[in-house]
């Protein structure tokens, strides 16, 4: 029973992700992407993206990220960041792919600019990222964010800035410089979880020390509360974002 169980997410997980790359047309022949490591479920992603390598009609090369951000005021976070990083680069050595371990000053240029701790940390993040794709010739930035993240900064979104935006499963940046793209946005994080198990990938520690007290945790609160209630929830609200009646939307007359 357990061996099914198994085998039942692992091809869960690849039917899911093929459907993603598929759909937005994420990986071409000889692509290059950088894959950002930060914790269990990018390590899953890099894992499922090298197994598919040996299935996919196309050929491309992995190259693996790590971005370290410091100083971090949370001895807790600090503690986790320094933990996090021995064990993702241990992880990566076993691959044998070719891996950057990126330290980046958090405090750099933020004085200059009125922005929330949030979203100054995944700026600094994708900031790295950004330069090492160039210079490592990547044209595709892959990130492992799920259904689940997406669907919270949908409301997210909603809620806190008034507009109807999210994280998109494909994005053109920089007049088509990159693309950040997101093979597992049609997974939940906890099918995620459940083949890293499979795969003995690590789980570590939660190091963000804003997370706790974020309106993200309050998004995913709301939406756990709902789903007991429709399983589907998160679909639904994903399956919104393209099934749009503007018929029904507010417009006004100039």
């Amino acid at each position: 029973m357990e061996a099914m169980k198994k085998s039942v997410i692992a091809r869960l997980i690849h039917k899911k992700t093929a459907r993603a790359l598929r759909d937005y047309s994420m990986i071409v022949n000889r692509d290059r992407v950088l894959v950002a490591i930060s914790g269990q479920d990018s390590l899953a992603l890099l894992q499922v993206l090298q197994e598919k390598a040996n299935f996919l009609p196309i050929k491309y090369k992995l190259i693996a990220a790590h971005v370290n951000l410091n100083p971090v005021r949370n001895s807790i976070s600090n503690w986790a960041n320094h933990l996090n990083a021995k064990v993702i680069e241990r992880q990566l050595k076993k691959k044998g792919i070719e891996y950057h371990m990126l330290e980046v000053d958090l405090d750099k240029g933020k004085k200059e600019r009125k922005t929330s701790e949030c979203f100054w940390c995944s700026w600094k993040r994708r900031e790295a990222l950004f330069k090492l794709a160039d210079a490592l010739k990547c044209k595709k930035i892959a990130l492992a964010h799920h259904l689940d993240d997406i669907v919270e900064t949908y409301l997210l979104n909603i809620f806190f800035q008034g507009e109807l935006s999210t994280m998109p499963p494909k994005l053109r940046m920089f007049d088509g410089r990159f693309h950040i793209i997101r093979p597992f946005a049609y997974l939940e994080k906890k099918v995620i979880s459940e083949y890293a198990k499979i795969r003995n990938i690590p789980q570590m520690p939660y190091q963000c020390p804003f997370g706790q007290t974020s309106n993200r945790t309050a998004m995913r609160k709301i939406i756990g509360s709902l789903q007991k209630k429709r399983p589907k929830v998160k679909e639904n609200i994903f399956k919104s974002m393209s099934n749009i009646n503007r018929l029904y939307l507010p417009k006004k007359d100039n």
